[in-house]
């Protein structure tokens, strides 16, 4: 991998999508058959919402290599948000870098379920925020505008509620999607003191709740990077 190359991946790992173009554009000077390098790119330009860019990068890079299949699932992909954006518009990305570390007992990768159409899902990038919102039985995945997204399973909706209303915060964000999947990550930003001993996410077999005042309690622990180079649109 080339110098060039290498510092493409890493700032695409922290989401530095306009420098990722830059970086990608570099490489792509130097060897413009490199079709990683296109894929990388595509992907960078729809991070940015510059879809008629990333079309034909990846147009390009199926005429360099008609087998690959992230060219071709990002081209389904594309097609499916020019379909619907006229009627669909979730916002882009959030400016500030977003960091998908899982941190014990404070973050969680969930996969929604009741998911969104594709068309929905096609729209959306890593990154974009999203709001929590609790019904009466579940807890529904909005963006920011109010598209619905999905729904959070129903063993952590109800465990989420159940905190939600001892006080503690969360944010939000899209890590990940697939053709008809999303996952979402979810960072406690703040814990209540009534809950003060509890972790929103604690460990399996850790028996955090073992000491939790009465009526706190809830039921037993739960279980819970994106280069254009991954294979994500499974």
């Amino acid at each position: 991998m080339s110098d060039f190359s290498h510092q493409a991946v890493q700032a695409a790992l922290k989401q530095d999508w306009e420098r990722a173009v830059d970086l990608n554009l570099n490489t792509l000077d130097d060897n413009p058959s490199d079709t990683d390098a296109l894929n990388r790119l595509g992907f960078a330009y729809l991070q940015l919402g510059k879809i008629t860019k990333a079309r034909t990068t990846y147009e390009q890079a199926l005429k360099l290599n008609p087998y690959s299949a992230i060219a071709k699932k990002s081209l389904y992909r594309i097609n499916l948000i020019s379909q619907k954006k006229a009627k669909f518009d979730p916002g882009t990305p959030t400016s500030s870098k977003i960091s998908f570390l899982e941190e014990p007992g404070k973050t969680k990768a969930v996969t929604l379920v009741r998911p969104a159409d594709s068309q929905v899902i096609a729209s959306l990038n890593s990154g974009i925020p999203v709001n929590l919102l609790p019904k009466s039985r579940r807890i529904s995945v909005q963006t920011l505008p109010g598209t619905y997204l999905g729904s959070l399973p129903d063993d952590i909706a109800f465990k989420i509620g159940r905190l939600l209303k001892l006080g503690y915060k969360y944010q939000s964000f899209v890590k990940t999607t697939g053709q008809n999947t999303i996952t979402i990550f979810i960072r406690e930003t703040l814990r209540s003191k009534r809950g003060r001993f509890l972790p929103s996410f604690p460990a399996p077999g850790t028996g955090k709740s073992a000491n939790i005042p009465k009526g706190n309690i809830y039921d037993a622990p739960i279980d819970v990077t994106p280069t254009g180079e991954e294979d994500d649109l499974e």
